[in-house]
């Protein structure tokens, strides 16, 4: 690359590089004052930070005896470059006699993207911490700002479905602030654990008490703007602890605004003993109150004694344009009751995201509820820097800017995806550079003591990394370390008998090893990352799983599968007595002793012949479908033609006969371009009568299990349908994708499930929006020749 090296007089003003592309870089300042880069779109500056300087750095020893920060670092050389700017400069901190070397790469992507580097390196001191913020300012008048669920923020820390936020100029162009993955720019959005007990515990999760990465995103708030100190900015590396913080007690007079809740109400108080009175006139419906308590974004602590004859449920809600959304205490849900002695409640939760509007305790039940002792305290942490900057060992952090017109949710929550995509170097249309962007939102490091990956699927299942959506997110990306090191996580978890974990959670154990299909991916995976990294499987771990697999679905070795569980994300079934009969549970059993062959295991070709056979019994020559249940034979599964499509996308062969898979399909109704992951074959969704979940599992028509469209296994089930001649395949994909970003206009997100049947009143879940698993549809698309 052709580079002119600069070493510019103190005269030198400005140097412009003025690209084709709609944005373009100017680098600015001097070698006295410090060079800096300013951000231009359509010839006009947006991005100056001629005030704040490029960063500030935060350094720390090892026993935190020193810290030190670099405020406002502007550059002392710069380089210009055939596709952007090179900054660099050297920063000596005398107390701890150490020289770090800085430098920042800027490097337009296309005309909407700018790509920056920042590159930390230390050659003295065996270890410092650091922290790094990196302030984005406005250098227009700005209108407003934005984050990914609200299109006029007005400011504090974020913490939303997917992390971005930025500012809108005049003439709507929207300025947005990306951030690389967290296991690659090390940071997690975990804010939360599991109980102590999970078997017994019903008071869902609890707060972490040393959080990561509280403020990293930020944006001004209306103290800050009315000094005119506009910005937004991306912080890496710092961390809040609580557990070393000062507490402060608010004061209870926020008890008399409490607001009735469906005709609930708060009755003789007196200090801070009151008592919630519920709806008698409505029994079963569940009323209380709210109480309004703080407006600031912080850790709060609420406890008290309580008595009252029936479970009752806890929410912290934050109030938004008339609306109430939870943001805290997300499943709090049937405490215990305590109708002789008083019973404690003590729980701590972070609050971000208020915008100054009031957040409200929810307290309701379905009878009176006795308060005694409420106190509420405000916990202000001890920050100090995590991440690490070893000897020799260079840090790097990436930043993605972009700049576009936009007027909409819609279009910010679009472009702070796609554009994240393209600055990744992924290339596709909009539909598939949505998927790949929630995946690397949603891969994190697992905690600031350990930056091992951890990919969740989704903020609503945070903290846990579960072992069936991690497999079809991870191996759907081309990263060596990243399916290495998720692979030999998930093999810490095996079992002595074997078998390999359901679920990861940071901070604590999980108690969750069973029979269902994770062991059984486990392999897959083992087989997958053999033959593209030319790994070496722990041959001793797998040679246990398979034993596991042996042992728990088919002990007698006839080739009959029997489990538990449904081998398949179908985990709203449970049967007490091991129980045959369901197609997908024999297709990935099969899948699971091919792959083990493969990998050396020495396995009858007989055997996995009669294992695939059963399979094929599955299908039904007179009703012209896979059965999914036998029990059940009115029901019909996407997931039952997985073991089909995996065969493809792992040998490249079928499995299955291609009448079976066309004929399977042709019964699948299309309903808004989505069909449904499981069904009834002749009333499309189930009632409580024909249901084949547990007896306590039920959702309205069209949602969840009862006939909602997950994208995953509808796409993979078309792409074997594709191999199999099936001429609507093509035109299902395509609209299938589409329907993904486009059925909901202010939703062009990957999601959890899409509703069927739109009519049903809060059919689209807050708690399914940006998914990870879903980009496992790209690596369908490469099996069928359309990526």
């Amino acid at each position: 690359m052709k580079k002119a090296v600069l070493f510019l007089p103190l005269c030198f003003i400005a140097a412009s590089i003025l690209f084709a592309q709609n944005v373009s870089l100017q680098l600015a300042g001097d070698e006295a004052a410090g060079y800096f880069v300013k951000i231009l779109y359509g010839g006009k500056d947006v991005i100056s930070n001629h005030l704040s300087g490029e960063l500030d750095l935060v350094v720390e020893n090892a026993d935190r005896s020193i810290t030190d920060t670099l405020h406002n670092w502007k550059a002392t050389r710069a380089e210009i470059t055939d596709n952007g700017i090179r900054l660099s400069g050297q920063y000596y901190q005398l107390e701890l006699m150490t020289d770090i070397t800085i430098e920042e790469i800027y490097e337009i992507i296309n005309d909407h993207v700018v790509k920056k580097e920042i590159r930390l390196e230390q050659h003295n001191i065996p270890l410092l911490f650091y922290q790094i913020e990196n302030k984005v300012k406005p250098a227009q008048e700005v209108a407003s700002y934005w984050s990914f669920d609200h299109l006029n923020h007005q400011g504090g820390s974020i913490r939303e479905i997917y992390p971005a936020t930025g500012f809108f100029l005049d003439n709507s162009i929207a300025v947005g602030v990306l951030t690389d993955a967290g296991y690659k720019n090390l940071w997690t959005r975990n804010i939360r654990k599991r109980p102590a007990d999970q078997r017994t515990s019903h008071n869902g999760f609890k707060a972490v008490n040393t959080i990561a990465d509280v403020n990293l995103y930020h944006i001004a708030d209306p103290e800050e703007r009315s000094k005119n100190n506009n910005y937004v900015s991306l912080t890496f590396g710092e961390l809040s602890d609580y557990n070393a913080g000062q507490s402060t007690l608010l004061g209870i007079s926020f008890l008399s605004a409490a607001i009735p809740h469906n005709a609930g109400a708060i009755d003789a108080i007196e200090e801070n003993h009151f008592t919630v009175s519920v709806d008698k006139d409505q029994p079963d419906t569940y009323s209380g109150i709210h109480i309004p308590f703080t407006s600031e974004d912080g850790y709060y602590t609420i406890k008290f004694k309580y008595r009252t004859e029936q479970p009752f449920n806890l929410r912290l809600l934050k109030t938004y344009n008339n609306t109430n959304e939870v943001t805290g205490f997300h499943y709090k849900s049937d405490l215990p009751a305590a109708a002789g002695d008083w019973k404690s409640f003590e729980e701590s939760a972070l609050l971000q995201g208020l915008e100054g509007g009031p957040a409200c305790l929810l307290i309701e039940g379905k009878a009176d509820i006795q308060i005694a002792d409420l106190e509420i305290l405000k916990i202000s942490p001890k920050r100090y820097p995590y991440h690490r900057m070893c000897l020799g060992e260079k840090q790097t952090k990436t930043i993605y800017l972009f700049v576009q017109e936009a007027n909409d949710l819609r279009d910010i929550r679009l472009a702070s995806q796609t554009r994240l995509a393209e600055g990744m170097g992924f290339t596709g249309p909009d539909e598939q550079k949505v998927l790949y962007a929630d995946f690397m939102m949603l891969t994190w490091i697992t905690s600031a003591q350990d930056f091992s990956p951890h990919n969740v699927p989704s903020i609503n299942y945070s903290p846990d990394m579960y072992n069936r959506d991690s497999f079809w997110s991870v191996v759907s990306i081309d990263d060596e370390k990243l399916n290495k090191e998720i692979w030999k996580k998930w093999g810490g978890t095996q079992a002595p008998d074997g078998a390999i974990g359901t679920i990861i959670t940071p901070f604590m154990g999980s108690v969750e090893k069973k029979g269902n299909e994770a062991t059984c991916q486990w392999i897959w995976w083992a087989l997958l990352n053999k033959r593209r990294y030319h790994s070496d499987p722990d041959m001793e771990r797998l040679k246990k799983a398979l034993d596991f697999c042996f042992n728990e679905f088919d002990p007698d070795r006839d080739g009959v599968v029997s489990a538990h569980f449904s081998l398949s994300q179908n985990d709203v079934v449970y049967y007490e007595q091991k129980k045959t009969g369901l197609a997908v549970n024999q297709g990935v059993y099969a899948i699971t002793l091919m792959a083990a062959k493969e990998l050396g295991f020495d396995i009858d070709r007989e055997y996995i012949d009669k294992a695939l056979q059963e399979y094929r019994e599955y299908y039904d020559e007179e009703k012209g479908y896979m059965v999914s249940d036998r029990d059940f034979p009115y029901v019909v599964s996407f997931t039952d033609l997985m073991p089909e499509f995996v065969s493809w996308w792992m040998w490249n062969k079928p499995v299955l006969d291609s009448d079976m898979v066309i004929n399977t399909l042709n019964k699948f109704p299309v309903i808004n371009h989505c069909s449904p992951l499981i069904f009834h074959v002749a009333d499309t969704f189930f009632t409580p009568q024909n249901k084949p979940f547990l007896p306590e599992q039920m959702w309205p028509d069209g949602q969840y299990y009862n006939g909602g469209s997950w994208m995953r296994n509808e796409i993979c089930a078309y792409v074997a349908g594709m191999k199999h001649g099936w001429e609507p395949a093509e035109e299902r994909i395509k609209n299938r994708m589409l329907a993904e970003i486009d059925l909901n206009y202010d939703e062009p997100i990957s999601h959890e499930i899409i509703p069927m049947d739109l009519s049903q009143p809060g059919c689209w879940w807050p708690s399914a929006r940006v998914f990870s698993w879903n980009v496992f549809a790209l690596v369908a698309l490469e099996v069928a020749g359309l990526k």
